[in-house]
């Protein structure tokens, strides 16, 4: 919950997990507080260690989470090893191999409490998986969820809700062949 103009209550809206990806294209974009006013923000811890810079024309930008993480504005979520390893082993090498640490343990949180999280990225191999799952409500676009809370803007493609779809479609194509979940 947050305060609005002239004091009433507004609602945020649903609990989104970011991906290391949009943590640096928030970042990049300082658009943090205005992100955070309309989510509550969830990272894994994992995706959190992953976050440290990024780099623009000035050169190397870093990265400090601990002020949004302090004031309760980012929600750090974990998950034991042994959770993520079982995750990971649903699938075969052709998925496993391409998540990366931060990602497998999103996903991981992710499904623990289905309906109750979405994962926003701009990683082809996240919106595959849940495509494989045949979980599209999970994830979320940084477009489509910029344009649920009134911050619509430009983005590159890997952000949008053509490069979701897209990945969403190759992973439910992917399961219909057999690829992908191995149970």
């Amino acid at each position: 919950m947050c305060v609005g103009k002239g004091g009433g209550r507004l609602k945020k809206s649903r609990l989104l997990i970011l991906d290391a990806n949009i943590v640096l294209e928030l970042s990049r974009t300082g658009l943090w507080e205005s992100f955070t006013e309309k989510y509550e923000v969830f990272v894994s811890a994992i995706v959190a260690e992953e976050s440290q810079f990024f780099e623009d024309e000035s050169g190397r930008q870093y990265i400090d989470l601990s002020d949004l993480i302090e004031s309760g504005l980012i929600t750090i979520l974990e998950a034991p090893v042994a959770e993520v390893k079982a995750f990971c082993e649903r699938f075969g090498p052709d998925y496993f191999s391409r998540l990366d640490p931060g990602e497998a343990e999103s996903l991981t949180i992710l499904l623990r409490n289905p309906g109750k999280w979405r994962i926003c990225s701009a990683d082809a191999i996240v919106f595959k998986t849940i495509g494989n799952l045949r979980e599209p409500d999970l994830c979320i676009s940084l477009e489509k969820a910029f344009s649920e809370v009134g911050l619509g803007r430009p983005l590159d493609w890997q952000y949008t809700e053509a490069f979701r779809k897209k990945f969403l479609e190759a992973g439910s194509v992917d399961r219909l062949q057999g690829r992908g979940l191995t149970e």
